[in-house]
């Protein structure tokens, strides 16, 4: 996709920035490394990143406290690292609550069938109450 990207600007496309759709599976959100890797590759392009659509899907046989913490320590992380990244701006969640996403069955949302936190939700929202490292910096 960047190197699609790259030759589209070389042609004259005017892109200012990507998105890059989060829909995740537990366990299998990229690490921190893989993620400040690829918001380099766009970054290095001069482009503006933007995480869009965070969620992450919980099988059946992992809602339970041990799963939902790690759902919460997965989306700390992806926020994380935006928030960190001079080239990332912007961080947009899919969904409100379990009961009305599309993939309800794997509550994959920050708030439960009936609105109530889940803890992801403080995990995101801690994330983002802290400082933004670099802030002052731009893409």
């Amino acid at each position: 996709m960047c190197h699609l990207v790259a030759e589209l600007r070389v042609k004259g496309v005017p892109i200012h920035g990507v998105e890059f759709q989060s829909h995740f599976v537990l366990g299998s959100t990229p690490a921190e490394e893989q993620l400040r890797q690829s918001i380099d590759r766009f970054a290095g392009l001069g482009l503006v990143v933007q995480i869009t659509e965070l969620d992450s899907r919980v099988p059946a046989d992992r809602q339970d406290e041990e799963g939902f913490a790690q759902q919460a320590e997965e989306l700390r992380r992806v926020v994380r690292v935006c928030r960190e990244h001079p080239a990332c701006d912007t961080v947009v969640v899919w969904g409100v609550d379990d009961g009305h996403s599309w993939r309800s069955a794997d509550r994959p949302t920050l708030f439960d069938a009936s609105f109530q936190p889940k803890p992801g939700y403080a995990a995101v929202v801690g994330e983002l109450a802290g400082p933004r490292l670099h802030a002052a910096d731009g893409p």
